[in-house]
C-alpha cells in the first residue's frame, strides 16, 4: 500500500508546483509539426490546462498555444474570424506539443498507478 500512495503523492506534487506548458502565437515557430523549442515553454498556475488550436482559413492553418482556463481534458470544435478548427485542453506538462495532446500521457498514468496497487497488494 506504501508504493500506490508514494505514486498518488507524486501525482499531486506536480499539479501543486505549476503546470508547465508550451505557450506561442500563430507563426513558424508554433505550427504543426512542432519542435517543441524551451525558449516557449512557460508554467502557468497549477489550475490551468495547456491548451492548443488549430484554426483552418482559406487553405491556411494557424495554431495558437497557451495556458487556458478549461473544464476538463478535451477538445471541441471552433468558429474564429471566418475560419474553423480545434481546440484542445489537457492537464500534463507540455501535453499541448503533442498531436494526441496527452492522451497517451494520461493513458500511461493510469497504468503506471494500476500497477502500484497491483504491486502493492503483493
Amino acid at each position: 500500500m506504501k508504493l500506490f500512495e508514494v505514486v498518488l503523492f507524486l501525482s499531486f506534487v506536480g499539479n501543486i508546483m505549476g503546470r508547465e506548458c508550451y505557450v506561442c502565437g500563430p507563426g513558424s515557430s508554433c505550427s504543426d509539426p512542432f519542435t517543441g523549442s524551451d525558449s516557449l515553454k512557460q508554467t502557468c498556475s497549477s489550475e490551468k490546462y495547456c491548451f492548443k488550436e488549430k484554426i483552418e482559413f482559406q487553405g491556411t492553418s494557424s495554431v495558437t498555444r497557451s495556458c487556458s482556463d478549461c473544464a476538463r481534458d478535451g477538445c471541441v470544435s471552433v468558429e474564429a474570424a471566418g475560419g474553423s478548427g480545434v481546440g484542445c485542453c489537457c492537464s500534463t506538462d507540455y501535453c499541448n506539443g503533442a498531436g494526441s495532446l496527452g492522451v497517451m500521457s494520461t493513458l500511461a498514468t493510469a497504468v503506471v498507478g494500476l500497477v502500484a496497487m497491483v504491486i502493492a497488494r503483493y
